[in-house]
């Protein structure tokens, strides 16, 4: 990939990411079928929920759970550290957040993000949007896995690797993205655990 295309590619993603916190600061102004208010389930906490998830195999953990700024979550989310977008984050209605990270032995890492907004269709309006964040970039397909019913994402064929998967339980939006050696059943086991148990306390 030339200079000039990785350029592009990167300015298309932050171009994307603009879009995804405009569109969900008009849900938080009040637009949105299900309106501002309906939370639509119990609001999450981050920290503790990230601490059902087990350390696979091929993984270390990068130090638990913690409670980031927000660059920090748009780095785990989308891969970008631009702090303009990382405090439209914040505007559109970003209420609480964690992260939690691993290192792959094998090369590449993942993270699962838990945020928390005023809102289920705020939530679910950014969840989406993250699902399809890399759609258009080179080898880059959505991606369902079989058993995650309602969960959406993307998977990359060569490159980085980069597979992301997001689903919303209430106002909550779950997001686990991965790249390198990391395996795909690793990434829906992830994104499964927290469904079960965030769905549990609804």
């Amino acid at each position: 990939m030339s200079p000039v295309e990785g350029w592009l590619i990167s300015a298309g993603r932050l171009a994307r990411t603009a879009a995804l916190l405009a569109a969900c600061a008009l849900l938080a102004g009040g637009c949105g079928p299900e309106g501002p208010r309906d939370k639509g389930g119990a609001s999450a906490d981050p920290v503790e929920l990230l601490t059902v998830l087990p350390t696979p195999n091929g993984l270390a953990d990068d130090g638990g759970p913690v409670a980031p700024g927000p660059v920090d979550v748009l780095d785990a989310l989308l891969g970008t550290r631009d702090t303009t977008q990382a405090q439209q984050m914040v505007d559109a209605g970003l209420e609480r957040s964690g992260v939690r990270r691993w290192t792959a032995t094998g090369g590449g890492g993942m993270a699962a993000v838990v945020t928390v907004w005023p809102s289920k269709a705020i939530a679910f309006n950014f969840s989406l949007q993250v699902s399809q964040q890399d759609l258009g970039d080179p080898g880059v397909t959505a991606w369902t896995p079989r058993d995650l019913p309602g969960a959406q994402g993307t998977r990359q064929e060569g490159g980085d690797r980069v597979r992301v998967l997001t689903r919303t339980v209430g106002p909550n939006a779950l997001v686990v993205r991965a790249t390198g050696s990391v395996p795909d059943n690793v990434v829906a086991k992830a994104m499964e655990r927290l469904i079960l148990v965030q769905e549990s306390k609804n």
